[in-house]
């Protein structure tokens, strides 16, 4: 009877862990959605020219040996992040667009020479941001799923390079958009 029950339990976690998962891919892809339209919005009301479709650089957060947060039922934000990153990208590319990945497998971006604890999250960060800046005019959209003790922290968070006007512009665009289409309580601001 009690063996059963365990796996009766497992058989229930599993199926809410797919859930989940689709969940957050649907979502996840309004999002993204919602950023894609409001960046050729945007470059349509900038520009007279038929814009061209920007390369998007999906970055799967964490990875290898940095599991992020991780569940109550032990599920790995490395690893949700990775899922989500994957299946984005390909609906992205059946629309279209280029699409970049920072990592299609469960590794650090760090070279071997400097597999050194402290420089391995430096180097992979770093690492991360080559490959950003290293396409022009492209979208880099880095997932994460984090965790806050706090419930009143909650909803998409859009980060913009500082020193870019037209990436402040877009990421004033996609907030208000998320804000109006999928959460009307995100209070959050740029």
């Amino acid at each position: 009877m009690r063996m059963s029950v365990i796996a009766l339990n497992k058989k229930r976690m599993t199926e809410r862990i797919c859930e989940l998962l689709l969940i957050i891919t649907v979502v996840l892809s309004t999002v993204l959605g919602a950023i894609l339209d409001a960046y050729v919005e945007y470059l349509t009301a900038s520009a007279s020219a038929e814009p061209k479709l920007p390369t998007v650089i999906i970055d799967a957060g964490h990875g290898g040996e940095d599991s992020g947060a991780v569940g109550v039922n032990g599920a790995m934000e490395k690893d949700l992040n990775l899922d989500i990153a994957l299946l984005v990208g390909e609906e992205l590319t059946s629309r279209g667009y280029t699409v970049v990945y920072t990592r299609t497998e469960d590794k650090l971006l760090y070279k071997p020479e400097e597999n050194i604890k402290g420089i391995r999250k430096i180097s992979d960060l770093k690492n991360r941001c080559a490959i950003a800046n290293s396409y022009e005019n492209a979208i880099f959209v880095s997932i994460h799923m984090n965790s806050f003790g706090s419930a009143k922290y909650s909803g998409l968070q859009v980060y913009y390079s500082t020193g870019n006007g037209e990436s402040y512009a877009l990421a004033e665009r996609i907030q208000s958009k998320v804000r109006d289409d999928l959460q009307p309580d995100n209070r959050r601001v740029i």
